[in-house]
């Protein structure tokens, strides 16, 4: 008897272990690809490679593209995202996501007896009546606003669609495009020609040539700590810590020293349509700010003119942890960089651009701790 009930004991625990196993929550990382604060709307990218839409409640309040979340999972099921150690906020509502369109109206029915049901949509530039089910009561004071789609296996048949900030969501079949709408978007912009960047004090300088083709041209820059997979983006808004300017250089300011930043510059052109990203890799260095040196030393560039290339070099010095490089162009900035302390040379090829016109390169070291910053440039002209 004592034996069964030891049987029964050792079954009864066995059982409750592997419930609770089976039971047991599971966590992955995952990719912030996008967020909304406003709506709690976040679309992230999962390790097998999957976009999904994820609609959370209001615990979460920095989520950011700069970091992975946690997805706590039950079974298939996404229940919570987990940002920091105090930071868990529950999903409403998970799914794999088919992009993004515009909630035109409702096309009420000539019916009372009859409920609405048809609607129209915006969905990659074309305007569709749909049939709609259940599910998405907010509807009729919903025109204007965005939708999110999850589609069949069939794109053509339906899906899905989702409002923001977990108001609702319906299945739905596509029944006849109404019209292609013309589009407004501007042409692609070209990748910038020219980036150059100079590390500073807890900041990075950027400069690039300006785009020079008729339209209105602004420039998209974006930074991170880690690299990027620009694949998972679908346009320069979604980047992360994206900033705008209209001029052809930027500084980015407030970065830690020591660190080394990943830094994509872009034209956007009327401010909608982005180019490819160029790409730099950057680390702010404290103390080494050259601006405050009223009465540089100088230390004797020396060129050597060859067939096609100007050779600039100077003496290696030892109490130089960089040199930072100039070129003026009839007096304009047009190429800067920095050296290693054993790169004491620098070759300039014989651009036709240059031809006739008056070049001057300046140099100043980066000193070591308690040395001095050193000082001076060569001009002369380029003539057949």
């Amino acid at each position: 008897m004592k034996n069964l009930i030891k049987i029964a004991l050792s079954t009864l625990i066995l059982i409750l272990l592997f419930s609770g196993m089976a039971s047991a929550d599971l966590s992955e990382k995952a990719q912030v690809i996008k967020e909304n604060k406003d709506t709690n709307d976040l679309i992230i990218k999962r390790a097998n490679g999957e976009k999904w839409l994820i609609q959370h409640t209001r615990e979460c309040t920095s989520i950011s593209t700069e970091f992975p979340v946690t997805l706590i999972l039950n079974g298939d099921s996404i229940t919570y995202v987990k940002v920091k150690f105090n930071e868990k906020c529950k999903v409403n509502y998970a799914v794999p996501y088919g992009g993004e369109g515009t909630f035109v109206r409702v096309i009420k029915s000539d019916n009372q007896m009859i409920a609405d049901h048809v609607a129209e949509i915006i969905k990659d530039n074309k305007k569709y009546q749909i049939d709609y089910q259940k599910g998405c009561p907010y509807l009729y004071s919903y025109a204007g606003q965005p939708l999110y789609f999850q589609f069949s296996d069939n794109q053509d048949k339906g899906g899905d669609m989702i409002m923001q900030n977990s108001l609702g969501h319906c299945a739905f079949t596509f029944t006849k495009l109404l019209e292609t709408l013309p589009s407004q978007d501007p042409t692609v912009p070209e990748a910038l020609t020219g980036v150059m960047y100079e590390e500073q004090n807890n900041q990075v300088y950027l400069y690039w040539n300006p785009v020079t083709a008729d339209g209105k041209w602004l420039y998209a820059i974006s930074y991170s700590k880690f690299e990027l997979d620009m694949s998972t983006y679908n346009s320069w808004k979604e980047m992360p810590n994206v900033k705008i300017t209209n001029k052809n250089s930027y500084t980015v300011k407030n970065l830690a020293n020591a660190t080394k930043y990943y830094i994509y510059i872009a034209a956007v052109n009327e401010g909608k349509i982005g180019g490819p990203w160029s790409e730099i890799t950057a680390t702010p260095v404290a103390g080494e700010s050259i601006q405050n040196n009223p009465d540089p030393e100088k230390f004797e560039i020396q060129m050597e003119e060859k067939t096609d290339s100007f050779r600039l070099y100077w003496p290696q010095r030892t109490d130089a942890k960089r040199y930072f490089v100039r070129l003026y162009v009839n007096g304009k900035l047009t190429f800067f960089k920095n050296l290693k302390p054993e790169q004491n040379e620098i070759v300039i090829n014989k651009d036709p651009k240059y031809l006739g016109k008056g070049l001057r390169l300046e140099v100043k070291t980066i000193p070591l701790p308690r040395e001095h910053a050193l000082y001076d440039s060569i001009y002369w002209e380029y003539k057949e």
